[in-house]
């Protein structure tokens, strides 16, 4: 029975192995929200790029598209240095514009793949942290199936060291009254007790 009870020391070395994991699994979430976080902010910043680049595009579009109907129109009759130089002028606006978005098309794109790849990662660390919870639930129900049997061990041991400590009352109890009980005999009773005894 005392071999199958665990020492202190095995339990305590197990809530310590139990604290280090727990420790590990903290860590492993603060990394994967570390990780994510630029991801992110990068993604955010491309995304207001390209809104930003997007507007500039539609304004300089309206512009040239208002200038033409004007021109056609005979509302709008600027010199024709001014009108060429404004086409030429929005022309290259509209080519910078075009160029800035591809480029953050570009650099959103690899974000993506970025974020992509640290969600995958992430998925696998979060499997990886799902499988160190499971491993300390089991190990926190062998830690409390132990602390059990530790506990009926205890109270076998306990109610062992009563019934022999009664036993041994009880016996110290019979030599007594057989003590007292030759002492009340006749001498001759007594001397047949000391011989029986001595046989």
């Amino acid at each position: 029975m005392a071999a199958a009870t665990p020492s202190s020391g095995d339990e305590g070395d197990e809530e310590k192995a139990l604290e280090d994991k727990m420790v590990e699994l903290q860590k492993a979430k603060e990394e994967i929200v570390e990780r994510a976080r630029p991801l992110s902010e990068e993604l955010t910043t491309v995304a207001q790029r390209e809104d930003e680049c997007r507007n500039k595009l539609h304004c300089l579009r309206t512009q040239k598209k208002q200038q033409q109907e004007g021109e056609s129109s005979g509302k709008y009759a600027p010199e024709l240095s001014e009108i060429v130089d404004s086409g030429n002028a929005t022309e290259c606006e509209i080519d910078r514009v075009q160029l800035e978005n591809v480029e953050l098309k570009q650099a959103l794109g690899e974000a993506k793949q970025a974020l992509d790849e640290a969600a995958k990662q992430s998925k696998a660390e979060s499997e990886k942290v799902a499988e160190l919870e499971k491993e300390l639930s089991e190990t926190r129900q062998r830690l409390s199936a132990v602390r059990e049997q530790l506990t009926v061990a205890e109270q076998v041991t306990a109610a062992t060291q009563q019934r022999a400590l009664q036993e041994l009352q009880e016996s110290d109890e019979s030599e007594q009254l057989q003590l007292d009980l030759a002492a009340d005999q006749p001498a001759e009773c007594t001397g047949l007790a000391v011989s029986f005894n001595s046989v």
